[in-house]
């Protein structure tokens, strides 16, 4: 996605293309026609995931040329861990290179006008610089394209490109998975800073993205196809502890409602008498996690064989690498096992996911709550701090979106209008 800005007349407005949202202000300075110009939408990143790449003349000269009479100019807003521990001596280059993590890198948007700054001015009216060295799920990300705006005025065209939302690239990123609503979100907001300096400018309608998108529709798991899928992951490639990772991990989540993030970075020394403690939550919050016996004897299972394994680690869950499992591990293993077992596969409106476990938690403890006003408020309360939901609200939402749990509801309400009191 991109957002774009000139800085002609200074006006916000808004215009959808191939269903791309675009953001303008004022009317782009336009270069003159190059004589034999085949092409105006040309797309180059100007730097990689180690922030290097080509020199910005010979781009313009050599790969231009006199056959691209335009061009956008990126940067790429994330850098590449390079992790001794993880690839030794390889430097890597690219994010399919290491299990190393991915940090956002801003400097990116400074490197990009630098390099812009030093083109003589026939050749600059020819690029198009975008900001990209921001989180889009970072609420000051607004506040990042303000700074740039300033320190480089008459530099950038736009907002964009992001492409952060990849699914190995995501799974390497710390914090909130950003999507492809999240720069719409951003956009919205900078429109609205705009606007209370200028009433002209114009704030992006509904169909670019809503600052706050709605939930998907969760895929609810029975508790057949949960002892399925349990059951494929034991059974899922080679015989290595492989097997014996996602089968305990798969059960922990049907049973304790853990969101996976959670699970993988669980250490031995959380294992304790009072149950699993969660330190790296969601909202940076801990928690106590109590455990049935059953999972308990489930986990000293598990670590029995995985300690030999990798006696060192002090993670709980490791992988054939003997390191901490990645989210986009995960996701894999239970795509195979949702795949051996038949489950939906095909982006629909609700598939099952590693979520789908949690998901499933939530909905059996709601099925379980008591009646009475003031005992279901309890169990409300409970299970919010259980999952580790920083507002009530999003407990609630699961009764909004079980078909099971709507029935019930509506059945209550029912008999309450006919004159029926619990």
């Amino acid at each position: 996605m991109q957002a774009r800005l000139s800085h002609g007349s200074g006006r916000l407005r808004l215009v959808a293309a191939l269903g791309v949202a675009v953001l303008w202000i004022g009317g782009a300075v336009q270069a003159e026609p190059t004589p034999g110009c085949l092409f105006s939408d040309a797309h180059f990143h100007l730097t990689n995931y180690v922030q290097k790449g080509t020199d910005l003349r010979k781009y313009v000269d050599d790969i231009m040329g006199d056959k691209v009479c335009r061009s956008t100019l990126f940067g790429i807003p994330l850098q590449q861990t390079w992790s001794y521990e993880n690839s030794g001596d390889f430097a890597p280059t690219y994010y399919l290179q290491t299990d190393a993590p991915l940090y956002y890198y801003s400097f990116t948007d400074a490197y990009i006008a630098n390099a812009y700054l030093k083109l003589p001015a026939d050749l600059r009216r020819r690029l198009d610089p975008m900001i990209t060295g921001f989180n889009p799920a970072d609420m000051y990300g607004v506040d990042h394209i303000r700074r740039v705006l300033e320190t480089y005025p008459g530099v950038f065209s736009g907002i964009g490109e992001f492409t952060i939302h990849k699914e190995f690239v995501s799974a390497k990123v710390a914090g909130d998975t950003a999507s492809l609503t999240d720069p719409a979100a951003i956009a919205a907001r900078f429109a609205r800073h705009l606007r209370a300096e200028d009433p002209q400018h114009e704030i992006p309608p509904p169909v670019f993205g809503a600052d706050k998108r709605p939930r998907p529709v969760p895929y609810i798991l029975s508790h057949d196809e949960i002892q399925r899928l349990v059951q494929a992951a034991s059974q899922s490639g080679y015989r290595t502890l492989r097997r014996e990772t996602y089968r305990t991990l798969f059960a922990l989540l049907a049973s304790t409602g853990l969101r996976a993030s959670e699970a993988i970075h669980l250490q031995i020394d959380d294992l304790t008498p009072d149950g699993l403690v969660i330190r790296c939550t969601k909202f940076r919050k801990s928690r106590l996690v109590p455990l049935h016996d059953s999972v308990r004897a489930g986990l000293e299972r598990y670590l029995k064989r995985r300690r030999a394994y990798a006696p060192t680690e002090p993670h709980l869950f490791v992988s054939l690498r003997r390191k901490p499992l990645l989210l986009h591990d995960v996701e894999s293993a239970f795509r195979t096992a949702a795949k051996a077992i038949g489950l939906p596969q095909q982006p629909v409106r609700a598939r099952p996911t590693p979520h789908s476990l949690r998901h499933a938690f939530a909905v059996t403890a709601l099925q379980a709550c008591p009646d009475g006003r003031d005992a279901i408020t309890e169990h409300m309360v409970a299970l919010s701090t259980y999952l580790g939901h920083a507002r009530v609200a999003d407990t609630y939402w699961y009764l909004e979106s079980v078909p099971a749990l709507m029935a019930d509801i509506a059945d209550r309400c029912e008999r309450f209008v006919i004159g029926e009191r619990p």
